[in-house]
Protein backbone atom coordinates (compact mmCIF):
# COMPACT_ATOMS: atom_id res chain seq x y z
CA UNK A 1 0.00 0.00 0.00
CA UNK A 2 3.04 2.35 0.86
CA UNK A 3 4.53 2.01 -2.35
CA UNK A 4 1.46 2.82 -4.50
CA UNK A 5 0.25 5.31 -2.34
CA UNK A 6 3.55 7.12 -2.73
CA UNK A 7 3.83 6.96 -6.30
CA UNK A 8 -0.40 8.15 -6.83
CA UNK A 9 0.43 11.11 -4.91
CA UNK A 10 3.95 11.93 -6.40
CA UNK A 11 2.10 11.35 -9.38
CA UNK A 12 -0.98 13.52 -8.89
CA UNK A 13 1.46 16.60 -8.41
CA UNK A 14 3.43 16.04 -11.45
CA UNK A 15 6.34 15.52 -9.77
CA UNK A 16 9.35 13.07 -11.18
CA UNK A 17 10.99 10.46 -8.49
CA UNK A 18 13.79 13.29 -8.35
CA UNK A 19 12.04 16.21 -7.66
CA UNK A 20 10.21 14.22 -4.74
CA UNK A 21 13.74 12.62 -3.43
CA UNK A 22 14.75 17.04 -3.68
CA UNK A 23 11.45 17.52 -2.19
CA UNK A 24 11.88 15.81 0.69
CA UNK A 25 15.77 15.87 1.44
CA UNK A 26 16.49 12.15 0.48
CA UNK A 27 19.18 10.71 -2.12
CA UNK A 28 16.89 9.68 -5.48
CA UNK A 29 18.31 6.02 -4.86
CA UNK A 30 16.35 6.03 -1.76
CA UNK A 31 12.98 7.20 -2.84
CA UNK A 32 13.08 4.75 -5.71
CA UNK A 33 13.52 2.29 -2.78
CA UNK A 34 10.48 3.38 -1.07
CA UNK A 35 8.25 3.21 -4.08
CA UNK A 36 9.35 -0.20 -5.01
CA UNK A 37 9.46 -1.77 -1.42
CA UNK A 38 13.00 -2.25 -1.70
CA UNK A 39 13.54 -0.06 1.09
CA UNK A 40 10.92 0.77 4.14
CA UNK A 41 11.00 4.43 5.15
CA UNK A 42 11.12 5.36 9.01
CA UNK A 43 8.58 6.90 11.11
CA UNK A 44 10.14 10.34 10.57
CA UNK A 45 11.11 9.61 6.79
CA UNK A 46 7.30 8.83 6.58
CA UNK A 47 6.58 12.04 8.43
CA UNK A 48 8.44 14.38 6.03
CA UNK A 49 6.85 12.74 3.04
CA UNK A 50 3.67 13.48 4.28
CA UNK A 51 4.24 17.34 5.29
CA UNK A 52 5.73 17.93 1.43
CA UNK A 53 2.33 15.92 0.18
CA UNK A 54 0.11 17.81 2.34
CA UNK A 55 -1.44 14.48 4.00
CA UNK A 56 -1.65 12.67 7.06
CA UNK A 57 0.75 9.99 7.63
CA UNK A 58 -1.87 7.61 8.06
CA UNK A 59 -2.77 8.22 4.44
CA UNK A 60 0.53 7.31 3.01
CA UNK A 61 0.32 4.17 4.74
CA UNK A 62 -2.57 3.19 3.63
CA UNK A 63 -3.97 3.11 7.66
CA UNK A 64 -7.25 5.66 6.39
CA UNK A 65 -8.98 6.92 3.14
CA UNK A 66 -8.77 10.48 4.41
CA UNK A 67 -6.20 12.48 2.58
CA UNK A 68 -6.65 15.24 4.84
CA UNK A 69 -7.79 15.87 8.59
CA UNK A 70 -11.18 17.68 9.33
CA UNK A 71 -11.09 19.45 12.03
CA UNK A 72 -14.44 21.47 13.69
CA UNK A 73 -16.78 22.50 11.22
CA UNK A 74 -14.98 20.77 7.90
CA UNK A 75 -11.74 22.90 8.80
CA UNK A 76 -8.95 21.01 7.05
CA UNK A 77 -6.24 20.63 8.98
CA UNK A 78 -2.45 19.59 7.99
CA UNK A 79 -0.06 17.48 9.72
CA UNK A 80 2.28 20.41 10.43
CA UNK A 81 -0.53 22.21 11.99
CA UNK A 82 -1.11 18.71 14.11
CA UNK A 83 2.08 18.73 15.16
CA UNK A 84 1.81 22.22 16.83
CA UNK A 85 -1.11 21.57 18.23
CA UNK A 86 0.83 18.40 19.70
CA UNK A 87 3.94 20.41 20.74
CA UNK A 88 1.12 23.20 22.38
CA UNK A 89 -0.06 20.45 24.48
CA UNK A 90 3.48 19.31 25.67
CA UNK A 91 4.48 23.02 26.83
CA UNK A 92 4.44 24.38 30.18
CA UNK A 93 2.37 27.13 31.40
CA UNK A 94 4.67 29.79 30.84
CA UNK A 95 5.32 29.05 27.07
CA UNK A 96 2.00 28.20 26.39
CA UNK A 97 0.89 32.04 27.64
CA UNK A 98 3.83 33.24 25.89
CA UNK A 99 2.45 31.59 22.50
CA UNK A 100 -1.01 32.60 23.17
CA UNK A 101 0.42 36.12 23.60
CA UNK A 102 2.53 35.76 20.25
CA UNK A 103 -0.96 34.52 18.73
CA UNK A 104 -3.43 37.07 20.24
CA UNK A 105 -5.40 34.13 22.01
CA UNK A 106 -7.55 35.50 24.81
Amino acid sequence: MLCENLKKLREERGLTKKQMSDLIGIPYTTYVGYETLVREPKKEQVDKIAEALNVPSAYILGLTDARSYTGWDGIEVTTHEIDMILAFRKADEVDKRAIERILKIQ
